[in-house]
């Protein structure tokens, strides 16, 4: 669940692709898939958001929001999920410097480029 979204449609398309309908968290309504995507639209034509904020999906289809990188307001909640949803973000952290020659090692890679060691 690492991927994040620029606006609430795009991550509502894929959400979609997860489920076919869900609950708004604070309220009883309900949207299907065409219904959340038009409310998407809206919500991004009247919304600002700052460049640390961004959207997720989860593996059902849950939408959350997160202001801050760290925690996530989850808005829209797939219908019938057993899905635990965590208020916080979990990153997977990777590593920033080879273990055993100390040189930096490109984001996402699996060897380091200078020595040839294995990235944990």
């Amino acid at each position: 669940m690492n991927n994040r979204y620029e606006t609430l449609s795009e991550a509502s398309k894929v959400a979609v692709t997860r489920c076919n309908e869900w609950g708004f968290a604070t309220t009883d309504e309900v949207y299907d898939s065409k219904s959340l995507i038009d409310i998407a639209a809206i919500h991004d034509e009247e919304t600002y958001m700052d460049e640390d904020s961004f959207y997720l999906v989860s593996q059902e289809g849950a939408i959350g929001f997160s202001e801050d990188g760290e925690t996530i307001d989850w808005l829209f909640i797939p219908l019938n999920s057993t899905e635990d949803l965590s208020p916080t973000l979990k990153i997977k952290a990777t590593p920033n410097f080879c273990w055993k020659c100390g040189k930096a090692v490109t984001p996402g890679a699996r060897f380091c480029g200078a020595c040839g060691e294995k990235i944990c």
